[in-house]
């Protein structure tokens, strides 16, 4: 299923179902600092463009990180 369900495509997939249900949107950040090179870093917004939070996206195994869905 991996060819069907890859990372920008399960991603992209996520932010459309926010934005439809709760009409956030994302806008990645790439200007901000990050603890490793593929983290992604996106500004959360509201229906009315205002700042809601910053979101870091690390979906990656790396040996530091501990393994588990927190």
């Amino acid at each position: 299923l991996r060819p069907y369900f890859s990372y920008a495509q399960v991603l992209e997939g996520a932010f459309f179902a926010a934005t439809q249900s709760y009409g956030v949107t994302f806008v990645e950040r790439q200007d901000l600092p990050a603890w490793h090179p593929s983290v992604q870093a996106f500004e959360v917004k509201d229906r009315n463009n205002r700042f809601l939070a910053l979101l870091y996206v690390d979906p990656y195994q790396r040996s530091f990180k501990h393994p588990g869905a927190w």
